[in-house]
């Protein structure tokens, strides 16, 4: 049973769409690896195989033999990385239809979550909507592994010292400048938290640079 607020689950694919695009073919994020959807790695191959992707413009269903050729195919263009997602459209065949992407997107929230609750936040559940949506978009950016690098932001969550939570949540964004609204808006979330208590409000999460 998922620990994560039904408030933070009803914003959660907008919130995410914000910031990595709802992008249905195989692309390159800035690190190189194999992206779709969400964000979301699809590192193996076999990853991608697993889900239902259709050939572009029909509804018909792809092969895994045609899922793992736009995949190499996309991988062997390295500099895929530097151009965006939306160059890598005229290096593939196949799109993941939207019920894919957002299944996809919550199976990957519900494994980040997991992994928090298991190595770093075993409170997870109590913490106030604000802090589980930051933190969730940590994990999405970062991996849910990320409390190892982030001791002081870890410490600081574990205390619920949120006025911490906030300096100390910003994710690296060298070579990386699409990282900078999600950190303001991880920020903000975490500063309002510690201003005004936990009053979590989806109507005014969309004010993001």
């Amino acid at each position: 049973m998922t620990k994560t607020k039904e408030a933070v689950r009803a914003v959660f694919l907008e919130f995410s769409t914000k910031f990595e695009g709802a992008i249905p073919w195989i692309y390159l994020d800035v690190k190189g690896f194999a992206t779709v959807g969400l964000g979301c790695l699809l590192e193996p191959a076999g990853l991608a195989q697993s889900l239902p992707f259709v050939i572009r413009g029909t509804d018909t269903k792809a092969t895994p033999d045609q899922i793992t050729r736009d995949w190499v195919t996309v991988k062997r263009n390295r500099l895929l990385a530097h151009q965006g997602a939306q160059r890598a459209r005229f290096y593939t065949d196949l799109d993941l239809p939207k019920e894919g992407i957002e299944q996809l997107a919550w199976h990957r929230l519900h494994l980040n979550e997991h992994y928090l609750l298991e190595h770093a936040f075993p409170m997870f559940g109590d913490f106030p909507a604000d802090a589980q949506l930051a933190i969730h978009s940590m994990s999405w950016a970062c991996g849910a592994g990320f409390p190892e690098f982030f001791p002081k932001f870890t410490r600081a969550a574990q205390a619920r010292d949120w006025v911490t939570c906030a300096k100390e949540c910003k994710i690296r964004e060298t070579n990386n400048p699409g990282l900078k609204p999600r950190n303001w808006a991880n920020r903000k979330l975490f500063t309002k938290l510690a201003e005004v208590g936990s009053s979590f409000d989806p109507e005014k999460l969309y004010g993001w640079p």
